[in-house]
């Protein structure tokens, strides 16, 4: 039985054979194909290198993207800034707007100081009382503003050390700005104010006067005003405390008049005999008090017949109305009656516009201009500066030089009244008893 048919071993032995063939052929058939089906390599040349030119053209179009990007950011905040900002044609200057009724610009010419002048702002041209001051940087227009006039943003906090800032202005074209960087603040006095003073990278110039320095966020940070001789950027809150004094009578009547009335101290009632009344502390030459006659060192006891206790009994004299005072002046031991006409026909300043040459003569004077204060000396803690000009003491008023002398030499420790003169001012100076003249 066995020999009657196959064993398994022979009949899958052929079979395996040829399946093991089919699955060789189907391989090869396949990598076959693959080969002839794959994708060709595409040859490519090596990449160029960049010439040096070409890199630096590339550095180029990259920073004027960024600065074109920034430039337009200044100019979005500046043009979220012209609102707060006037002009004064008559200046050629700006102006910014303080609160709802005010803007505050540079020192306005001595002429403009008791008239209205013209000040234009987004909402229109508008008519404005000056308030200024000769001893202060700043002049306040009082103005009724309408819409889209608008007070600027007053920055909280100062920026960092290299931010930007942009210090934006108008002309008589149209607004401007310029971009810097913050520097640091530093103490300075400008006239008579103890101020903060914001100090850019870029210096300030006399038509960007009245304009203001703002972050990046639009927040006013200072106002460009005159201080001396230069034109510096003053913190906005000095700005404040120097608008506090152009509004109390003392700064009024010098604006406008050209004359500093004060409190007569205690040291100094030892000279006068009046103990009440206001001294002539300051007197403006060639200004309307000049012209009525009053001088440094008189002392006003009454305005028509009312007698003076303090500053706030001369507000009258602020007044807009036309009208005409008298005032008893203390000259010495005299007293006389001042005609002050406040009138707004009354010029502010004697000017060269009569008849003839055309140029104004003061009387011929002698003049001994103080060289050297001595250190510590009475004079010294008085105010008496070096260059200040000598035109009287007590009641001698020294032609000669002999004169000068005998008037020096004969200042004993007791009080004595200086009368001197310093740029345009005249200025009363009193001297409190001591050991030395």
């Amino acid at each position: 039985m066995d020999e009657g048919y196959p064993s398994v071993a022979n009949v899958t032995e052929p079979r395996s054979s040829r399946y093991v063939a089919i699955l060789a052929v189907t391989a090869g058939l396949i990598l076959i194909f693959g080969w002839l089906l794959r994708p060709r390599d595409i040859p490519q040349s090596p990449p160029s290198v960049p010439s040096e030119t070409e890199l630096q053209e590339l550095a180029r179009r990259a920073q004027r993207r960024s600065l074109e990007s920034t430039r337009a950011y200044f100019a979005d905040v500046a043009a979220d800034v012209y609102l707060s900002l006037g002009y004064i044609p008559s200046t050629g200057t700006s102006g910014i707007v303080w609160d709802d009724s005010h803007v505050v610009t540079g020192p306005m010419p001595i002429a403009d100081r008791a008239a209205a002048v013209t000040v234009r702002t987004a909402s229109g041209e508008r008519s404005a009382e000056v308030t200024s001051s000769r001893r202060l940087p700043l002049s306040h227009l009082e103005v009724t503003l309408g819409p889209p006039g608008r007070m600027p943003r007053r920055a909280a906090s100062l920026p960092q050390v290299g931010d930007w800032i942009l210090v934006v202005w108008q002309t008589d074209q149209a607004p401007a700005f310029a971009a810097a960087n913050f520097r640091q603040i530093a103490s300075t006095t400008c006239g008579i104010a103890h101020v903060q003073e914001f100090i850019a990278s870029i210096p300030l110039t006399g038509p960007m006067t009245g304009g203001g320095i703002f972050d990046m966020d639009g927040e006013l940070l200072a106002v460009v005003l005159p201080c001396g001789n230069r034109v510096a950027a003053i913190e906005s809150a000095s700005v404040d405390d120097i608008i506090k004094r152009v509004g109390t009578v003392e700064e009024r009547l010098l604006a406008r008049y050209g004359v500093l009335f004060s409190s007569i101290s205690p040291e100094e009632r030892h000279y006068f005999s009046a103990t009440d009344g206001l001294l002539v502390r300051e007197l403006w030459m060639r200004t309307r008090a000049d012209a009525a006659g009053f001088q440094a060192g008189d002392v006003v006891v009454a305005l028509n017949d009312h007698p003076l206790t303090g500053i706030d009994d001369l507000r009258p004299l602020t007044a807009t109305s036309e009208a005409a005072f008298e005032l008893s002046v203390l000259r010495g031991s005299k007293t006389q009656t001042i005609t002050f006409d406040t009138s707004a026909g009354t010029p502010g300043v004697l000017t060269a516009t009569d008849a003839g040459l055309g140029v104004v003569l003061e009387s011929p004077t002698a003049a001994f201009r103080i060289q050297a204060v001595l250190p510590d000396s009475r004079a010294a803690h008085a105010g008496v500066e070096v260059g200040d000009i000598l035109r009287r003491i007590n009641s001698v008023e020294p032609r000669t030089r002999a004169q000068a002398d005998r008037a020096v030499r004969g200042a004993t420790s007791k009080p004595i009244l200086l009368e001197v003169e310093r740029g345009r001012r005249r200025l009363a100076i009193v001297i409190p008893e001591g050991t030395a003249p």
